[in-house]
């Protein structure tokens, strides 16, 4: 993806020569939901998940058709198409995680230039753009300091942000997959195929949850700071604890079912 067509008109804003906080946030305001817009695009979740599944399909059907002894030509047609398929499949999910890795660092630099910039001249800054530290002798102090706290928090804990390692999840396990599959079966052609392939599969998305994860930290270490810096406001006493369904509820809600099914799959595989 050019500049031109990046979600986000400033590539690096931590090191953007800023004139004002009000220039910067009203940057960030522009930015940050362009670039969630399409990084956590449920449309684009399952398009990842169809080329992956495409990739790992081309691999088996590839191996399963250059096993056979006999290939009629037309075979061997539709055999070089499944391949170009699979091929053209893995290149478009390499290129779409490259453009996700960019906008994750678009967003993460976008929280760093916020916490950098809290020294830049105010600016005519719009009211609707202000962080807890720019409203810190302002009436409505309290709710804009709330406002940053929930936003924070929904970022890190969103189910479209679970939804956005599917296509990865999905690479890995399939990788898991083959590999068993070429360690535990005898082997003949098609097996080895589809089990280069599904490998292949599975170190790109071992590669993808590890940008994943390092994101996911990311955006919690800028939450942790956030509330870090918040807290030395003068202020700060005034700011209500947030409720137990935020601190607690909420968190177990989104952690749990996904811990008792991997304690379910372990279980049984074993």
């Amino acid at each position: 993806m050019t500049a031109a067509q990046s979600p986000s008109p400033v590539d690096r804003p931590v090191h953007h020569p800023w004139a004002s906080r009000a220039e910067l946030l009203a940057a960030r305001a522009e930015a940050v939901p362009a670039l969630e817009r399409r990084l956590l695009s449920l449309r684009r979740v399952a398009r990842q998940t169809a080329l992956t599944l495409l990739f790992l399909f081309a691999g088996g059907f590839v191996g399963t058709a250059v096993d056979q002894r006999h290939h009629e030509p037309v075979v061997l047609v539709v055999v070089a198409a499944a391949g170009l398929a699979g091929v053209a499949a893995g290149v478009s999910v390499i290129r779409t995680e490259r453009e996700n890795r960019r906008w994750r660092r678009q967003l993460l630099g976008w929280a760093a230039a916020e916490r950098a910039g809290r020294a830049l001249p105010r600016g005519l800054l719009r009211p609707e753009h202000r962080s807890p530290f720019d409203a810190h002798g302002d009436a409505d102090f309290v709710d804009v300091a709330e406002e940053a706290r929930v936003a924070a928090t929904v970022r890190t804990r969103s189910v479209r942000l679970v939804a956005h390692s599917v296509p990865a999840v999905v690479a890995v396990l399939a990788g898991v997959v083959g590999v068993l599959g070429i360690a535990t079966e005898p082997l003949d052609v098609s097996r080895v195929v589809f089990g280069v392939f599904a490998g292949v599969l599975g170190i790109a998305g071992l590669v993808a949850v590890g940008a994943q994860g390092r994101y996911l930290y990311g955006l919690d270490r800028a939450r942790a700071r956030l509330a870090e810096d918040v807290a030395r406001l003068p202020r700060a006493s005034e700011i209500p604890e947030p409720p137990f369904a935020v601190r607690v509820l909420i968190p177990a809600a989104l952690t749990v079912p996904f811990a008792l099914l991997l304690i379910h799959r372990i279980a049984s595989s074993g």
